[in-house]
Parts: C-alpha cells; sequence; structure tokens
C-alpha cells in the first residue's frame, strides 16, 4: 500500500518537461508582450460567447499552448478577416490564430503545422436540387473576402460569379433571404449554424475538392517564433485535440478506433459489463421505480417550458415591432418636407415615447434573465420609506393626471431603515404599473407600514376589474397576460408581475394578490429589513443645493471615447447645446487612443468613457488616465446599467455612470455636476 502512494506521490508531483531549449525560452522572455490576431466571428472555432468570453475550438488549443509555453499572449480581436491580413504584412502583429496557408500568405508569414483539417461545403436551401458544382456557374456563389478559399475557387472555377462578405453570419443570410443561390462554408461551422443558430432552412448541398486547412502563423521575421509555436503546437496529443472537438460535436480525424489498444479496452469492457449486468439491472429497476413521479413531473416542466418559450416567441415580435414600427414610420414622416413645426414636435414626442417602451421590453427581457441564472445581488443601504414612497407617487400621479383616477398615499412617519432600496423601487414600480393599467376609474392607493416581525409591509389597492380566482393562480408566472378581452391591446411581455415576484422573494419576502371579478384588487408586499440609527432626513435638500455656481464663461476640454459614430454625435451635439457650457472636444475611438490624447492635452477637464471598445476596453483605459491624474472627472457612459456593472467601474476609478440610452437632461445635470470647480 505504501508502495502505491509512493508512486501516486511521484506521478502528482512530476512537472510536465521544458519544450522549448533556453535560447527560445530566453527570447520569450525578452519579448513579453506578443500580439495574437482573433477573428471572433468564426464560430465553432472562435467567438464572443453569451459571457461576452472568446470561446472555440481554436480558444482551446491557444489554450493548450499558452499553457504548454507558460506564457500569455495579448489577444486582440479583428472583426474584420481583411484587416488581420493587412496587419501582419505590415507588422502590426506578432501572430495569427486560426489561418490556412497559401502560397501569396507564404511570402510574409510562417505557418505551423495544421491544427484542423475540414472540407468546404457548398450551403443551399433545402429545395435546391442542385448535386453538381458546375450547375452554379454564373450564379451568386458568396464566399468570405480574403479567404484561402476564395482564392482557390477564383483560379479553379473562374465561371462562378463570387459575391464577397465579412463574416460567416453575413454568408448564411444572405442564402437564407435569397440573395446568392449558395455560400462557401466549412463542414463544421456549417454544421454549427444549422444545427445551433436556427438556419435549419439549410444544408449542405456538394462537398467542394479543397481541405481547410487551418493552423497558427507568424510574422517572417519572427524566425524563433515560428520554432515556438511549431514545438508547442506539435506537442498536443490526439486525445488533447479529441478532447476540445468532442466539446463542439465534430469528430477528430484520426478515428478511435484506429488508436492501438482499443479493442483490447473494448473486449475487457465488455467483459466487466457482462459481469455486473445482473446487479446493474436489479439496481436499475429499483431506481426507475423510485424516479417513476420525478421523472413525470420534470417532463411537465420540460413542456410548461416549451409552452413558454413559445409564448415568448410569438409575444416578443410584436412586442419589439410595435415600437419600432413607431420609431421607423414617424422618423420618415418628420423628413419630409411638408409638415408643420407643431407636428413635427408631436411626432418626436411619439418616437421618444416608442424608444422608452421598446427599452422597458428590453430591460424586462435582461432582468428576468438575471433573475433566471441567478445573476442578481442584494445591495441593502439606508432608506428613507417615506421620501421613496412619495416620490414614486408623485411620478405616477402624472400618469393618471388626465384620466378618472385618483391616485392616494397613505402617509406614515417612519425612521430610515436597511434595506435594497432599489429593488423595493422596481417591485412598487411594477404594482402601480399594473394597477393604472387595469383601473379605468375610481381610485389607486398606496399604504406602508413597518410589522412587528421587522417586515416592511406594502399594499397597492384599486378599484379595477379585479382578477377571477383562475388568473390568480397564472399572473405570477412568465409571460401571462390578462384573458379580458378589454385587456387583449394592451402592451406588454406579461413579465413585470413575474419579476416584481422574484425580487420580493430574492429580498426573502413575498407578494399576494386578494381579488374578486368586479371588484379591485389589492397586491401586498412583505419584505424584511433591518433598523438603522443613520438620518437621512435631508438627503434631498443637500443634494438639490450642495453644489456651486458654474463658469458659463470657462471653455472646457472634454475628451469622449466612444468608438461609435452615432453615439459620439449624440454626445457631442448634445454638449455643443448646454448653455451654461463653453466646450472644447476631443474624440478617442479606443482606450489607447483616449490615453495618448489625454498625455498631449493637459487641458482637459472632464473624460467621458465608453466601456466596449476595441484595442482596450473603459475600464483599462480609466484606470491607466486615473493614474496620471488621479483628480481629473471620468465618467461611464455605456449600454450595461447594472448594479454589478456600476460596481466594476466604480472599481476602476469612475466618478459617475450614465446608462445608455443616454438621456440629454440626464447628461446635462451629470456634467454640470462634476465641472463645477
Amino acid at each position: 500500500m505504501s508502495f502505491l502512494f509512493g508512486v501516486f506521490l511521484f506521478l502528482s508531483c512530476e512537472q510536465k518537461p521544458e519544450i522549448l531549449s533556453p535560447e527560445e525560452r530566453l527570447w520569450l522572455d525578452e519579448h513579453p508582450e506578443l500580439i495574437a490576431a482573433i477573428n471572433p466571428t468564426y464560430p465553432p472555432y472562435q467567438f464572443i460567447n453569451e459571457q461576452d468570453q472568446l470561446d472555440g475550438i481554436f480558444i482551446g488549443f491557444v489554450n493548450i499552448i499558452e499553457e504548454r509555453l507558460d506564457y500569455k499572449f495579448r489577444k486582440v480581436l479583428y472583426n474584420n478577416w481583411q484587416e488581420i491580413l493587412d496587419e501582419a504584412k505590415a507588422e502590426k502583429i506578432d501572430m495569427i490564430i486560426e489561418i490556412e496557408k497559401t502560397a501569396s500568405r507564404k511570402e510574409y508569414l510562417n505557418f505551423t503545422e495544421p491544427l484542423v483539417s475540414q472540407p468546404h461545403v457548398l450551403v443551399t436551401k433545402k429545395d435546391n436540387e442542385n448535386t453538381d458544382l458546375s450547375s452554379f456557374f454564373g450564379k451568386k456563389v458568396a464566399v468570405i473576402q480574403g479567404y484561402a478559399i476564395a482564392e482557390h475557387l477564383k483560379k479553379t472555377y473562374p465561371q462562378l460569379l463570387l459575391f464577397p462578405v465579412i463574416n460567416d453570419e453575413h454568408g448564411f443570410e444572405l442564402v437564407a433571404s435569397g440573395t446568392v443561390e449558395a455560400y462557401v462554408s466549412t463542414k463544421a461551422i456549417s454544421n454549427y449554424f444549422i444545427n445551433r443558430k436556427g438556419y435549419d432552412q439549410l444544408k449542405n448541398t456538394i462537398e467542394i475538392d479543397h481541405l481547410n486547412k487551418l493552423g497558427v502563423a507568424s510574422r517572417k521575421d519572427l524566425t524563433v517564433l515560428s520554432s515556438i509555436l511549431n514545438k508547442a503546437v506539435n506537442s498536443i496529443s490526439d486525445e488533447e485535440k479529441k478532447e476540445i472537438f468532442d466539446n463542439w460535436s465534430y469528430t477528430i480525424v484520426k478515428p478511435t478506433y484506429k488508436k492501438a489498444g482499443f479493442w483490447t479496452a473494448v473486449a475487457a469492457v465488455i467483459l466487466g459489463l457482462l459481469l455486473l449486468a445482473s446487479l446493474f439491472n436489479r439496481y436499475l429497476r429499483y431506481c426507475i421505480k423510485n424516479k417513476t413521479n420525478e421523472l413525470e413531473v420534470a417532463k411537465k416542466k420540460a413542456e410548461d417550458g416549451n409552452r413558454l418559450k413559445t409564448a415568448f416567441i410569438q409575444n416578443i415580435s410584436h412586442e419589439i415591432r410595435t415600437p419600432l414600427n413607431g420609431i421607423t414610420g414617424f422618423a420618415d414622416l418628420i423628413a419630409q418636407d411638408d409638415i408643420s413645426k407643431s407636428e413635427k414636435e408631436h411626432y418626436a414626442e411619439i418616437i421618444k415615447n416608442s424608444s422608452k417602451q421598446l427599452m422597458r421590453i428590453i430591460d424586462d427581457i435582461l432582468e428576468i434573465s438575471r433573475l433566471d441564472t441567478n445573476q442578481v445581488s442584494i445591495q441593502p443601504e439606508v432608506t428613507n420609506i417615506n421620501y421613496l414612497m412619495q416620490e414614486l407617487v408623485a411620478i405616477y400621479e402624472l400618469q393618471v393626471l388626465d384620466s378618472e383616477v385618483e391616485l392616494k398615499l397613505v402617509d406614515m412617519d417612519m425612521a430610515p431603515i436597511v434595506v435594497d432600496k432599489s429593488k423595493v423601487r422596481k417591485i412598487i414600480s411594477i404594482l402601480l404599473d399594473n394597477a393604472i393599467k387595469n383601473t379605468d376609474e375610481g381610485e389607486i392607493v398606496v399604504t406602508y407600514r413597518l410589522s412587528k416581525e421587522y417586515r416592511l409591509v406594502i399594499e397597492v389597492s384599486d378599484t379595477g376589474k379585479g382578477i377571477s380566482e383562475e388568473e390568480q393562480r397564472l399572473i405570477f408566472q412568465k409571460f401571462k397576460k390578462r384573458k379580458d378581452e378589454k385587456f387583449q391591446s394592451q402592451s406588454g411581455l406579461g413579465l413585470g408581475l413575474t419579476i416584481a415576484k422574484e425580487n420580493a422573494e430574492l429580498l426573502g419576502g413575498s407578494i399576494s394578490v386578494e381579488s374578486k371579478k368586479g371588484y379591485g384588487a389589492t397586491f401586498t408586499v412583505t419584505i424584511p429589513f433591518e433598523e438603522t440609527s443613520a438620518d437621512i432626513e435631508n438627503d434631498l435638500e443637500l443634494h438639490q443645493n450642495g453644489t456651486t455656481a458654474l463658469d458659463s464663461h470657462k471653455e472646457r476640454h472634454i475628451l469622449i471615447a466612444e468608438d461609435g459614430e452615432v453615439n459620439f454625435l449624440f454626445l457631442s451635439t448634445t454638449l455643443k447645446r448646454i448653455p451654461e457650457l463653453s466646450t472644447k472636444i476631443y474624440r478617442a475611438k479606443n482606450g489607447e487612443e483616449a490615453i495618448d490624447i489625454f498625455q498631449k492635452n493637459a487641458d482637459i477637464d472632464l473624460v467621458l468613457m465608453d466601456i466596449m471598445m476595441p484595442i482596450m476596453n473603459g475600464y483599462e483605459a480609466t484606470k491607466r488616465i486615473k493614474h496620471l491624474k488621479p483628480e481629473i472627472p471620468v465618467i461611464m457612459q455605456t449600454a450595461y446599467s447594472n448594479f454589478e456593472d456600476r460596481e466594476k467601474a466604480i472599481k476602476a476609478g469612475c466618478d459617475d455612470f450614465i446608462s445608455k440610452p443616454i438621456d440629454k437632461d440626464t447628461l446635462k445635470k451629470t456634467m454640470l455636476q462634476h465641472l463645477r470647480y
């Protein structure tokens, strides 16, 4: 026994052998930041997954190469393949992940042995009956510009009308829409798009006599790097390749049955299975008998999930297209020459309201997704419930101003408590939205109190149509809407009450409803809280009066780091129209450019920083700018808006945070607040 333990200890402590020579290791140490170009629009080889991380077959290979070399490459993303080749020719990048060797590329690149070898196929619609490549002569065939297969087809089959596209998704879209007759892809990529991306109306029609052999390439002048990469690639075993390929439902070129010892292992496994078959049979019968009820429940849940998914898909198209129709339709009308100023103002207001409606739909979808995947955390803070309730009721009073509904608040003189303020606000806002939507006349009454069990109890009562007992069992489920004909025209995904319920339960509380058809409804929310001795009675007054006057005659120099042209145009135009500000604007299209402009212009007063930018993101750029000048105000402006994103921005050094789409009044208020010095 001790001998076996010693062997295990030896094997577990054994280090992997060094695959590089001392000279090669020294060369790597002298080059600490080698740039690896990656095209993330090539699934399943390399792409950005749902968690915004690099993923795919070749990313798996890169991880092994980095582990073998004990070295991390600096990965730079490019969405255009031709741009990668141009950067390689200009020696601006050191290596390219996933590339095929061609005669023209050998002039400026060195190549490793291929890691992937896949046949090319012609993808068409399912009803296409052509079985020969010559039948596509004279027809449009899409292919990615700059790819090796494009060179091969142009040389070998000049009769094809090659139609250049920027990436695979572009090519599949063109075939699906009928713009082109076919698209040239590899079998793995085609299977991925057809089986996982919803292009089931397409098929692999013809296999082309040209293999897609993909490996890694490095600059021609970096011969040492070429040797290093070849050693790393050659060190990847067949088993490691198979494991990576199996993760993406891909079969490696070398079949398992051809490996040494395969049939010996199969025979041993079969013998063992025969010996254990009778015991397993009895055990499995026992498990099946005891798990039948659980499987039936799971089946029912799966069927319910499919029904919900179907309901969501059917509903989301209508709900998104409705505000989009308002935006695009009235945008076209505004562009007409024969409309009056008042009509333009009215149409602009409709576009603005439609945009807000679209944002509410998107926010609901994102929030229910975060709740379902447990990506939401509780953030308790000292909260003045009196002020919060007064603020919410004041906002919603404006919505019922011209109706026959009166909104009332039963005030309480309540001391501050510790609770998640943002989630309480969200829950009550949903209940008020629901009450206003379902009440034509009468009143809506909001009450709140603290119970002896340290629970905040909030009630929202209305004199609306009421809810039947059957509907009361459904209204908190996803995508469930009222069945009454009166409510069929109302917008919404049926997620509001679900979000309210899940937020209440996340806080350790609950939500319930009491109602009778025709006699209104009362929703009751109970949420646990903690007591506090903090006094925040004057927070609002301090917020309103705690700033100094702004010198409007002094020119302010603003750096806007934003890669999107439309977003930059909106920001710069809005800033120039703030009467209290005289501005000079600098523009950076990525984080590195922002740092460079900041270093060259010491008179910059404030930075508006986007998060998602090429080359260097907003978090890293903010850290470096704050290191150069800690007192400079940096305001993060981004499409990411949840609490975790805000926390990450603050940790990076940002002084404030504005969510996209940016409201011009919010932008103005934030800018003036940070420029009062």
